[in-house]
């Protein structure tokens, strides 16, 4: 019996990620959510929309996931990512934020800077939600249009982050 116990507390203590769908990340020209300290800091930016169903803003905020981000990378590549952090309506993302009951779909604004120096990389996304439950939500990959940004590197020997 006690065996039994321990295998479902071993279940809640475990990280499960369910994977969610996105219907659609596009180019955006909203560039409201993006803070005067950014614009100061780097001079261009990419803005995208991500279209997430009713189901998925549903999990988010019921399980209370208040890390979500727009994780973009070299295609081929996953371990480069920057993680664009998630905007609705102009404000940073905030869980309790997300209407209720859901519409059919939100849409959330991501912004990714650019480099203007470089060759244009072929990028790829996918939508991370993260939070302090052992839920996390992870979207499909989808290929981005070209992008002149720096994938930063994270080596786990050193603890550095460096760009590539």
């Amino acid at each position: 019996m006690r065996r039994h116990f321990v295998s479902i507390g071993l279940l809640f203590v475990t990280a499960c990620t369910r994977h969610v769908e996105v219907s659609a990340v596009r180019p955006s020209k909203d560039f409201s959510g993006l803070s005067e300290h950014d614009r100061g800091e780097r001079p261009s930016w990419a803005a995208f929309d991500v279209i997430v169903q009713t189901n998925v803003a549903r999990s988010i905020r019921r399980w209370q996931l208040s890390n979500v981000t727009l994780q973009v990378f070299r295609c081929g590549n996953a371990d480069d990512a920057y993680p664009a952090a998630a905007t609705l309506n102009g404000k940073p993302l905030e869980y309790e934020d997300l209407p209720e009951p859901s519409r059919a779909s939100t849409r959330l604004t991501f912004y990714v800077p650019l480099e203007t120096y470089g060759a244009a990389a072929e990028a790829c996304a996918a939508l991370d939600a993260r939070g302090y439950s052992p839920v996390f939500l992870r979207s499909q990959t989808v290929r981005l249009p070209p992008l002149r940004m720096t994938f930063p590197h994270y080596d786990e020997r050193t603890g550095q982050i460096t760009s590539s």
